[in-house]
């Protein structure tokens, strides 16, 4: 995996996994969250270690998998980027829902 040398000599993949979509964040599926977390051990296998996440993404859901993830000694192996304060609504516009992001 290529990676890009951050200050302290830190080393970060130059591709992420990012966990906003919708199986990820499914947090009535039990096989989802299995799912998810073999995601994560994967992608920390082959050599990426940055992990992007959001508290709206499954209103928080994806933050507590990644907790799960990395519980242990794979702790060490990730960079956590996430993005906060977002405000989410969803409206009705011609018979369609529409999620709007701020």
């Amino acid at each position: 995996m290529e990676v890009i040398t951050m200050t302290n000599e830190i080393n970060i993949s130059r591709l992420g996994l990012g966990l906003g979509w919708s199986r990820m964040t499914n947090k009535t599926d039990s096989a989802s969250r299995a799912e998810s977390i073999k995601t994560i051990h994967t992608a920390l296998d082959a050599g990426i270690n940055l992990i992007h996440t959001a508290d709206f993404h499954g209103a928080g859901y994806s933050e507590m998998l990644v907790g799960e993830a990395l519980q242990g000694s794979r702790r060490d192996q990730a960079f956590v980027s996430l993005k906060f304060g977002a405000l989410m609504a969803s409206r009705i516009t011609s018979g369609k829902i529409i999620l709007v992001i701020k």
